[in-house]
Formats: C-alpha cells, sequence, structure tokens
C-alpha cells in the first residue's frame, strides 16, 4: 500500500460540507444553467443537464435534460425531469438509458423506451454519486460521512464502508476498486471484501472530485484547502503506486475566489481538462502539469470526453444559438 503525505487540517466538518455545498450552488443565479454533460458509451448521443431554480417535478418531459445526436447536435428526445439539485448523470453501459441521480432520487430514463423507473435513496442529503461501469452498482455518499454501494436490480445495500465519505467517487474501470474521498485523504476499497488496498494522506483540502482513468494507471484528484484562502490543486496519481506524479497548481490559472465546476479526465489518461465559469477552458498534460491549452470563454459549467479522446464537449452556457460545442485540436498533446 502506497502512502503520500501532504498537508493537515483542523477544520469541523460541518463547516467543511457546507462551504463545498455553497460553492455547488453558487452558480445558479440564473433560471436555468447547463451544469451536467456526458457522452453516451457509444459516442451517437449527448445528454445536457440543466440546474433550474424553477423545476417541474411533476412533468415527465421537462427539458431540464436533453438527449442530442452527437453529428447533428439534433434533439433525440427530451427526457425527464430531474430533481431541482441534481449531482450526476450518467449512461448504462448499452447507451440505451441514461442515470440522472439527484440527492433523494435515482431513475433510470430509458432513451428508446421513453420511459423511467425511479429508485428513493435513503440518505438525507447524498453529497456523491456514482454509477458503477457495468451499471450494476450505484456507489454513494451521504451528509453523516457513510459511504455505500446499492445494488440496482435488488435494491440491497451494501454494508458501510470503513471510511468517513464527504465527497469524490469514482470506479476504477473494471468496477472492482473504489476510490473515496473525504477531508485531508483518499482511500481506495475492493468493493467486494472491502479491504482498504491503497491510500493518499494531504494535511490539508477537501476532496471534491475523483476521477480514474479508463487504462487504470490515473487517477486525477482535485482539492481545495479553506485554510489557505481556498487554495485549489489537480493531483495526478499513480493509481498502482499511489504515488503523486505532478500537481497543477489552479493559483496559476485562476482567480483564488474561482473554481472548476468541472474536470474531465480523456480515456488514455494524458489529459485532464477543467473548466472554470470566469475563465473558460484548460487542458493539461498529465505527465508534466504543462497546459496544452486554453479555450477562453465565460460561463462554462460542463464539460466531457468523446469515448474515442478525440473531442471535448462543452454547453456554452448563454448561447442559445448553440446548444453544444467541440474543442478537437489537442496537436501539443504529450504522446
Amino acid at each position: 500500500m502506497g502512502i503520500k503525505i501532504i498537508q493537515k487540517s483542523l477544520w469541523p466538518v460541518i463547516a467543511l460540507l457546507a462551504l463545498v455545498w455553497v460553492n455547488r450552488l453558487s452558480a445558479q443565479e440564473t433560471d436555468q444553467i447547463a451544469k451536467q454533460i456526458t457522452w453516451s458509451p457509444d459516442g451517437t448521443m449527448i445528454a445536457v443537464g440543466f440546474d433550474s431554480n424553477e423545476c417541474d417535478i411533476q412533468n415527465p418531459h421537462s427539458e431540464n435534460l436533453l438527449i442530442l445526436d452527437a453529428t447533428t447536435l439534433e434533439v433525440v428526445t427530451p427526457g425527464p425531469v430531474k430533481s431541482c439539485l441534481e449531482l450526476f448523470l450518467d449512461w448504462t453501459p448499452n447507451s440505451e438509458a441514461i442515470a440522472i441521480i439527484g440527492s433523494h432520487e435515482f431513475r433510470i430514463w430509458s432513451v428508446t423506451k421513453h420511459e423511467f423507473h425511479t429508485i428513493p435513496l435513503y440518505f438525507l442529503l447524498a453529497t456523491s454519486i456514482r454509477l458503477s461501469p457495468d451499471g450494476a452498482l450505484l456507489a454513494m455518499t451521504d451528509a453523516t460521512g457513510t459511504a455505500r454501494t446499492i445494488e440496482l436490480e435488488t435494491g440491497e445495500l451494501s454494508n458501510p464502508f470503513p471510511i468517513g465519505g464527504f465527497l469524490g467517487l469514482a470506479w476504477n474501470p473494471h468496477g472492482s476498486q473504489l476510490a473515496i474521498g473525504q477531508i485531508n485523504e483518499v482511500k481506495i476499497f475492493n468493493v467486494d471484501s472491502q479491504d482498504e488496498v491503497g491510500t493518499i494522506i494531504y494535511e490539508y483540502g477537501i476532496i471534491e472530485q475523483i476521477h480514474w482513468s479508463q487504462s487504470g494507471s490515473r487517477l486525477v484528484i482535485y482539492r481545495v484547502a479553506i485554510e489557505r484562502g481556498q487554495e485549489r490543486d489537480l493531483d495526478v496519481v499513480d493509481a498502482d503506486l499511489m504515488e503523486i506524479i505532478t500537481t497543477i497548481s489552479m493559483s496559476d490559472y485562476i482567480d483564488p475566489q474561482d473554481g472548476l465546476t468541472d474536470i474531465a479526465l480523456n480515456p488514455d489518461g494524458n489529459l485532464i481538462a477543467g473548466t472554470s465559469p470566469l475563465s473558460g477552458i484548460y487542458i493539461w498534460d498529465t505527465t508534466t502539469g504543462e497546459l496544452v491549452t486554453h479555450f477562453e470563454q465565460e460561463s462554462i459549467y460542463a464539460i466531457d470526453w468523446s469515448p474515442d479522446g478525440s473531442r471535448l464537449a462543452y454547453v456554452p452556457s448563454g448561447n442559445d444559438d448553440e446548444l453544444v460545442g467541440f474543442l478537437d485540436d489537442f496537436s501539443e498533446a504529450a504522446p
């Protein structure tokens, strides 16, 4: 088991959680903001989700979720309404349905049948939720620090993982391991046995996001340090050795009061993209930490790579003429 020590925080748990939720909601000043985008596994469709201050939870055809043809960008079908506060969108492996996950419920929307079913969640307040690569399990953390998995077919809950999880969950590409982030540390568990198989320990920082490359070789961890003026860092980690390859300091690129609303690791794990609503999209080389390209446009909250890694999709908020934009020139990227 590899251990990397960085720094330690003494901030109270409740205060840290409250700040994270404030950061998540600070962008919701307009009636409808595109906050989620995800490409279907077969590359044919793109789902765009909106956070709305006025959402009709009784309307099964709300345009809070749009599913677009990835080539023509025409609307394939509007999806079912989401909860007013959404955490996650993810496609099932066969690209026939999309998981819509809110703080209190989990829905599967069938793109082909135009119908959905709902699974109530046992949380009072879910803080992070991720669907397993095979679509069979849902990993969840709540505000009490409990981390569990649930079998979607049976609804059976696992025992709590031996960690207080708050934000940041990531499955390895085989679905056999789960990375769980909390204050000051990220732990890797075997899903079946719940044995701890790796740890990264920090002396400071809330873990906001974790991403695991499709190759399984790299993790990217996004953390925020309140006691350091909300200092933000992206750590690229060797997932086998559990050692940090490089740290990208956000203070070199964005204002201290600004942050990344979304990050996306490309399939090969050699590029990491991050978007800031005030500064636009940045793409870094995960080996060197060097900036590959910067696309300057405000009010972009969501990004996602195509399954083949050739294009990065984003939602140009505020531009009614363009539902989705693309970046596809990464010629400077490391091989």
